[in-house]
């Protein structure tokens, strides 16, 4: 047991490792054959590998079944998002440069969920601990090169600054922790404190979740931090009005469905103007948001005959005109896929996939899901994290890995091929 559990803890190592690489490089990129490669994916393309090499060391068909129908339903949106979006290209001739942007958007999200699953295959529950540390390391080292620059008591003073003014004030220092996708990534563990603080804790757990909320503040974000108020009151108002679970799926359905009442409506605020009035009435800081859905709103109307332009067109157009993305992933879906499209999307992707999710894991289970898939949303009203494979990833996990460990059933022990992790280990 011993030589187990030591052999286990060098797979958790080995995998922080490559997540810390893949957190690490972040956006750069290095261009090969015209086109920018990021570096992410390398490090993506090695935990894939060693997925792979553990799963034929290793079979176990039982996880890998119940894995992969969890990881089917987490990819379903992006594969409609492709489909819906073939029709589009064709019927609209669409640009090689916008299919292909609309493609890879698509397959990046879709590789990020595999290689998630993989790893949690492996590491079980634990992969939510491996890929929190490896998020930490990065914004760890930003913090220090921060601090020798400003200096510590700079830093938390800007720190105490940006809270209590809500981010309207950001000096210097703190503004270096701003590191957008992994900030919106450490969210995502902000709402999962709603279920954790009900669990036994370890030291080196709490010390975790303790780093994700101070880098989660430190890189303030306003709509991260609605989201996660927002995420965390629909899962307590889910749990509390369903009797902790005895009437749990219906009420999952129908926040479900008021979810996607509100995201329709939300385009159509926008398609009638509502949000400029809101600027100019209550005195609502778009923060130039208004300017770049004045742009957009010239390629869409809120309507059931409104096709769409496929995936990857707001992306394409927003980079044309402003240099910049939408900063709005609600709006860029609907032009992208449209009115019908935009509709079925959001089906799947609140009340079904966390129906579904509920009946392969419990009641709670779906509960954590709707809470993660409205912090996405909300975000995506004023940002682009709907793009984000660090976000998309880190929510595949934590809704993958949950449970996972108190399942007898499918506990990982590799006895279904005679191997185990000691003889991985001695492989290598």
């Amino acid at each position: 047991m011993k030589e187990k559990a030591a052999s286990k803890k060098v797979m958790f190592l080995i995998y922080a490792s490559l997540c810390f690489g893949m957190y690490f490089s972040r956006n750069t990129y290095f261009t090969f054959a015209g086109i920018g490669w990021m570096y992410r994916y390398l490090w993506v393309a090695g935990i894939f590998i060693l997925n792979v090499c553990v799963f034929l060391a290793n079979v176990d068909l039982d996880r890998a079944v119940y894995l992969v129908k969890l990881g089917g339903i987490l990819c379903f949106p992006h594969v409609w998002t492709i489909f819906i979006s073939t029709f589009i290209w064709i019927s609209k001739a669409s640009s090689l440069t916008v299919l292909r942007r609309g493609f890879f958007n698509e397959l990046y999200a879709v590789t990020m969920i595999l290689t998630m699953m993989g790893m949690i295959y492996v590491l079980g529950e634990d992969a939510i601990w491996c890929n929190l540390l490896a998020m930490l390391l990065p914004n760890v080292i930003i913090l220090a090169g921060t601090i020798v620059e400003f200096g510590f008591s700079q830093y938390m003073s800007e720190l105490q600054r940006i809270i209590v003014t809500f981010a309207d004030e950001a000096g210097p220092a703190i503004s270096q922790m701003e590191v957008h996708e992994l900030t919106f990534s450490l969210g995502v563990y902000v709402v999962y404190l709603v279920y954790i603080l009900q669990m036994k804790k370890t030291f080196f757990t709490v010390f975790l979740i303790a780093g994700a909320v101070f880098f989660f503040l430190s890189g303030f974000k306003r709509i991260g931090m609605l989201a996660v108020v927002v995420a965390a009151a629909v899962y307590i108002f889910v749990l509390l009005a369903s009797g902790h679970g005895k009437r749990g799926r219906g009420f999952l359905i129908w926040s479900g469905i008021i979810v996607i009442v509100m995201m329709i409506g939300y385009v159509a605020i926008v398609d009638f103007g509502l949000l400029e009035y809101l600027e100019r009435q209550a005195g609502v800081n778009l923060m130039g948001r208004d300017n770049l859905l004045a742009k957009v709103k010239e390629y869409f109307y809120f309507s059931p005959g409104y096709p769409g332009y496929g995936a990857g067109f707001t992306y394409e157009l927003m980079n044309d005109l402003k240099g910049t993305g939408l900063h709005n992933d609600i709006v860029a879906l609907y032009v992208d896929i449209g009115f019908w499209g935009f509709i079925f999307w959001m089906v799947f992707y609140v009340p079904v996939k966390v129906y579904l999710v509920s009946k392969l894991q419990d009641i709670k289970g779906g509960m954590l899901a709707i809470a993660y898939s409205v912090y996405l949303l909300v975000t995506a009203f004023t940002d682009n994290t709907m793009n984000y494979t660090f976000v998309t990833g880190t929510i595949a996990l934590m809704i993958m890995a949950y449970g996972l460990d108190n399942s007898p059933s499918l506990k990982y022990s590799g006895n279904s091929s005679g191997e185990n992790y000691e003889k991985l280990a001695r492989r290598k």
